[in-house]
């Protein structure tokens, strides 16, 4: 051991030789004593496949911090009230890529909003969007925190459901709340732009449309015409979009 700390000579290499021979260094509490913010039988209890979708559907955007993920949101209204997410993570993608994206969500569904934290690395497509005729909504720090508010309380509430997709599941399990003045944001850990998205999106949701009657679906639309307009019932299944 003392050879082995001889040659730890640089600040790096003392603090390896602190973790890996002393078992000293700054570790997490572990989740027996701090918990997760969301139960992990809470959320999975919430997942839904083939959930009944009706009413108009909102969008977000978000990008890790690392600007080498994109995620796309969706969230659209159930027959029984609540609301249901789904995500679409892209890794390496180029600005323009994400843009004919959401020129192709926008021809498919016709969304009543596209919502971008203002402050996130995804906030650069938004020239891009309006050059393209779509005006996105960026949200300030404020409406971000109203956006993670609102997505906790649904989830103790039981207002969501989800398809249970395993990149949004690992993001809800490692959320971890960032303290903002009126509220929280959720960290940017890696992975957490998934988690960032849906709380965006079912925000949109929240703030632009109000609640369809339950148990009282609309006929979804048939023939050829597949774009929709604002208010019509439309299929909310992201991997039949082109993306």
């Amino acid at each position: 051991m003392r050879r082995m700390l001889a040659k730890a000579t640089t600040p790096t290499a003392r603090a390896l030789f602190n973790a890996d021979v002393l078992g000293w260094g700054d570790w997490p509490p572990d989740e027996s004593e701090t918990g997760t913010v969301i139960p992990v039988a809470v959320w999975a209890s919430m997942a839904a496949t083939a959930p009944e979708l009706v009413g108009p559907i909102a969008i977000a955007v978000d990008r890790s911090q690392d600007r080498k993920t994109w995620t796309i949101a969706a969230a659209q209204r159930t027959t029984d009230g609540r609301i249901h997410l789904e995500i679409a993570p892209y890794k390496d993608l180029w600005q323009a890529d994400v843009v004919e994206k959401l020129i192709d969500i926008v021809c498919e569904w016709d969304p009543v909003e596209i919502s971008i934290d203002q402050r996130s690395a995804a906030a650069v497509i938004k020239p891009y969007l309006v050059e393209a005729g779509i005006e996105p909504v960026m949200t300030n720090t404020t409406e971000l925190t109203l956006a993670c508010g609102s997505f906790l309380d649904a989830v103790e509430s039981g207002a969501l459901s989800h398809s249970s997709q395993a990149v949004l599941n690992d993001a809800v399990v490692s959320a971890v709340k960032r303290d903002l003045a009126g509220g929280f944001a959720w960290d940017r850990a890696p992975g957490v732009t998934n988690l960032v998205a849906a709380s965006l999106a079912h925000w949109a949701l929240l703030s632009a449309t109000t609640p369809a009657p339950k148990h009282t679906p609309l006929p979804m639309m048939t023939g050829s015409d597949n774009r929709g307009r604002r208010g019509d019932p439309v299929d909310l299944d992201l991997e039949r979009v082109p993306f």
